[in-house]
């Protein structure tokens, strides 16, 4: 009991230090961050004048989707795991690892709003007389094989149900607009509430300065893997929905530095984030 009672626990207000840099860092970042989402898109919209090689978007988005997921095991849970543990908390915290439950609760919430999506596009593919390519492989195959080797190949048309059961030619020409939308913006809102979250603490962070630097480039980098996803889409949109994928990038673009405004403008020593005068 003694322990706990003189415990510091800290205010929670988190530093002030470096203000000048701090206001600063929002631009920088902005930036970047714009500078990773929105160059893969703008230089896919207008390839007769970037000439950039289609490898070069294939590495760019394997790579940004490396640091998402390194981000979310190394950056984020495991952190995550130290503070809902953390002694200064009440003591239901201390007894169930709430942080990994709260991770496979995501990793749910994620697979299930997937297998929605999915049911609805296979749906809206069924009413115009179109079947998904794995669909379209096995079942059917496999149902024709089925149907032949039940009548023998006596009724001669073998050859016209294996026309029928052969795949449809491309992928691509099945997945709606819809479908695609849907999918990016699952990545993508995880990425934006990840990046909120970074503005909050890069806001208030003793060691400010270390943190600047690796979160110009995480943004960045970061930034690069959703804006190539963002272009890869882009050119399989109608024409009503050509600037998704620019309205895309300006809002991850914007998400860290609203962070860092918001923790300003919350924090109890300052007002809209310029110190008071005491």
């Amino acid at each position: 009991m003694s322990d706990l009672t003189t415990m510091d626990c800290g205010s929670g207000g988190g530093a002030d230090t470096f203000f000048g840099l701090r206001v600063g860092s929002i631009f920088v970042i902005l930036v970047g961050s714009m500078f990773g989402a929105l160059f893969p898109v703008i230089a896919a919209r207008y390839s007769k004048i970037f000439k950039i090689p289609k490898a070069a978007f294939e590495f760019a988005k394997w790579f940004g989707s490396g640091v998402i997921i390194a981000t979310a095991f190394i950056h984020l849970l495991a952190p995550a795991t130290m503070e809902l543990t953390d002694v200064c908390l009440a003591d239901g915290w201390q007894g169930y690892p709430y942080a990994l439950a709260l991770c496979l609760l995501s990793i749910f919430g994620i697979f299930l709003v997937e297998l929605v999506a999915f049911r609805w596009g296979t749906a809206k593919l069924a009413k115009i007389g179109l079947m998904p390519m794995d669909m379209n492989r096995f079942s059917l195959c496999t149902w024709s094989r089925a149907n032949m080797a039940s009548n023998n190949g006596s009724d001669g048309n073998d050859e016209k149900i294996l026309e029928e059961a052969r795949p449809l030619p491309s992928t691509a020409a099945l997945d709606s607009p819809e479908t695609q939308i849907v999918g990016v913006a699952i990545l993508e809102f995880g990425v934006l509430l990840h990046s909120v979250l970074v503005g909050l603490t890069l806001a208030v962070d003793p060691g400010f300065k270390v943190l600047f630097v690796v979160l110009v480039f995480h943004q960045t980098f970061e930034g690069l893997g959703v804006g190539s996803r963002l272009a890869y889409m882009q050119p399989h949109l109608p024409h009503k929905y050509r600037n998704v994928a620019v309205w895309g990038g300006l809002l991850y673009g914007i998400t860290t530095p609203l962070g860092l405004l918001q923790a300003w403008v919350s924090a109890p020593h300052t007002t809209l984030g310029v110190p008071q005068l005491r």
